[in-house]
C-alpha cells in the first residue's frame, strides 16, 4: 500500500467507519501527533477517545483529500472533511492540514492543523467571528 492509499484508509476506516481496531493497525505504539489537543501529543489510544467524541458530534460523509505530496517516507495532504451536525443534521465541514511520517506501512509521526475555531462556529459552540473578536482583544467571557 502506497502512503495516499494509507492515509485514505486511515481516514475511510477509523474517521469515517468509526473501526478504532484500525487505530492500532495504523499506527505504531510510539506514534505521536502534534496540533490536535493544547496538551502534549495524541497517542493511540488518545485517538480512540477523539475519534468517538467526534462522532458523536458528526456525521463523517466523506474526506476529500484536496492536495496531496509524497516524498519518501513522507505525506502531506490538505483535506476537507465533510458531514451532519447530529443534533440538527446541518451541513459541517472542516479544513485542514496534516504532514506526517510513515515507517513500515504504519504512521509513526503526524502533524495537523486544521480549522477548529470555525468547525466550533459552524457547530453554534462558538460565537460568529471569534477569531477576529479574539485577535482585537475581546473575550468570549
Amino acid at each position: 500500500m502506497n502512503n495516499l492509499d494509507l492515509l485514505k484508509s486511515w481516514y475511510d476506516r477509523v474517521w469515517i467507519d468509526g473501526d478504532l481496531d484500525a487505530v492500532d493497525e495504523l499506527l505504531e505504539p510510539e506514534f505521536g501527533a502534534d496540533g490536535l489537543m493544547a496538551q502534549d501529543q495524541v497517542k493511540p489510544e488518545d485517538f480512540k477517545v477523539l475519534v468517538e467524541a467526534t462522532i458523536q458530534l458528526i456525521q463523517i460523509e466523506r474526506i476529500d483529500i484536496d492536495k496531496c505530496m509524497t516524498d519518501g517516507d513522507a505525506i502531506s495532504a490538505r483535506i476537507t472533511l465533510v458531514g451532519l451536525q447530529r443534533q440538527n443534521r446541518a451541513p459541517i465541514s472542516i479544513t485542514g492540514h496534516c504532514y506526517s511520517r510513515i515507517q513500515n506501512g504504519k504512521f509513526v509521526e503526524a502533524h495537523n492543523a486544521y480549522n477548529f475555531i470555525s468547525f466550533f462556529e459552524e457547530m453554534g459552540q462558538l460565537p460568529e467571528n471569534s477569531f477576529e473578536l479574539l485577535l482585537t482583544g475581546g473575550t468570549m467571557s
